[in-house]
């Protein structure tokens, strides 16, 4: 299902393609000022510090933090959730955190699941900034809705783990073999994951959390001004809750297609020229993927060279 759901956007792009007006769009990409492009690079890259700074901050509760090893698990999950989809992100945060930063399974997972709650948030907040900043078509409203649900499911989750882990022990007590093991894994993560939903976590977490956000919205009003098109705040935070809700769902690999479509539908919406809005969605998802894939390349040589260092 995946693989035809693949096939048909592929082709619904390539036949969107032949419609454009492509002189247009060659000619303002062609204009594109340099400069700003590098500074828009220089912001979706700030984003990184304040990355493994929410990383760590959650690894603290659990753990003795290894910084590098850190960076390293947020490099490497970066790269994978650009490149190939959001759970491929996950997961390669999940062993980069394992083998990289000294954190149990378990414990990794929880931090992965704190930091997807963090990202949700955010989502969200943006999206609602959008809403009462734009009229959006109703789709984006219910989208809206979804990640309420969901997060408040997310923040009903975090209270059920900090008040089960007893009964779960003691229910695994009562049962040997495998099924005592898999209740008392479940126990063991849902502790871990009692363990970062502390107040200090939690509230540090969501606050670097908007800073990235903020990071994000400040490297897409680059790009735009980068193609000639009016500093507007409100197209910059348009085209990242654009891009947030079209890359929810990983229909293609590395977002290709659906990441300036998004982009292209925002500032369509607020009035851009087509020409100029596709030629911003392009040049975003550009300067996304090649930050991010350089990022990941980091992460590969550093842990590359780690494991090549002489032991003592």
């Amino acid at each position: 299902m995946q693989a035809l759901l693949v096939i048909a956007v592929a082709l619904a792009l390539g036949y969107a393609t032949t419609l454009l007006p492509w002189r247009d769009i060659l000619t303002a990409l062609r204009s594109t000022d340099p400069l700003l492009l590098g500074l828009a690079a220089a912001l979706q890259l700030g984003v990184i510090p304040f990355w493994v700074w929410q990383w760590g901050l959650i690894a603290s509760a659990l753990t003795s933090v290894r910084w590098r090893g850190i960076m390293a698990a947020v490099a490497l999950s970066i790269g994978a959730k650009v490149s190939m989809s959001g759970l491929a992100g996950v997961s390669a945060g999940v062993l980069a955190l394992k083998s990289h930063g000294g954190l149990t399974y378990s414990q990794a997972g929880a931090l992965m699941s704190l930091d997807q709650f963090f990202a949700l948030a955010t989502k969200l907040l943006v999206l609602l900034l959008a809403l009462m900043l734009a009229p959006l078509p109703r789709a984006i409203h219910l989208v809206a809705l979804s990640l309420l649900v969901l997060g408040v499911v997310m923040v009903v989750a975090l209270v059920f783990a900090r008040h089960t882990q007893g009964h779960l022990d003691a229910l695994a007590s009562r049962y040997a073999g495998m099924m005592s093991r898999l209740i008392s894994q479940v126990a063991i993560f849902l502790r871990d994951a009692a363990r970062v939903g502390t107040a200090r976590v939690v509230l540090g977490g969501l606050g670097l959390a908007v800073v990235k956000r903020a990071f994000e919205i400040a490297a897409a009003l680059a790009v735009l001004v980068a193609c000639g098109l009016a500093p507007d705040p409100v197209a910059a935070l348009l085209v990242v809750a654009a891009v947030s809700v079209t890359t929810l769902v990983p229909v293609m690999p590395a977002n290709l297609g659906t990441h300036p479509a998004g982009v292209f539908a925002a500032l369509v919406l607020v009035g851009a020229p087509a020409d100029l809005a596709l030629a911003a969605g392009l040049l975003h998802h550009a300067v996304v993927l090649a930050t991010s894939i350089a990022v990941a390349l980091l992460g590969i040589v550093a842990t590359g060279a780690r494991s090549r260092a002489p032991s003592r």
